[in-house]
């Protein structure tokens, strides 16, 4: 075999065709429109259930506040109070007042621990 048999037997070397007429230049923009659109569902569905908790809590609220029996009530909200922490995911202080007896509490007192309850459910 000589130099020339084997050059004579090599193709010319094939180039693609322009990758500008082959393919589009541009992005497709459906995959990010729908990766926007599952995010904004599971944000919203977030944001829902977050406040889904305050609105259980602000209910049970309500249904004790209904309660005309003074120590029935008192011992109702302790119980309500106790349990915040664990809704609210987050460490809630009981103000001093929680851990008097019920019989020493007065009706300010009593309306004040609400109003705590109440703000506390704000946050």
């Amino acid at each position: 075999m000589t130099e020339d048999t084997v050059l004579a037997q090599l193709r010319g070397i094939h180039l693609p065709a322009d990758p500008g007429l082959v393919a589009p230049s541009t992005f497709a923009l459906w995959p990010f429109v729908l990766l926007a659109a599952v995010l904004g569902a599971i944000l919203v569905v977030r944001v829902w259930r977050g406040g889904q908790w305050r609105r259980t809590a602000r209910a049970e609220l309500a249904r004790i506040l209904d309660v005309d029996d003074q120590p029935t009530q008192w011992s109702m909200l302790l119980a309500f109070s106790a349990s915040l922490s664990e809704r609210a995911r987050r460490p809630v202080t009981l103000p001093p007042l929680a851990y008097r007896r019920p019989d020493t509490v007065s009706q300010g007192e009593r309306n004040e621990f609400i109003a705590f309850l109440s703000r506390e459910l704000g946050r």
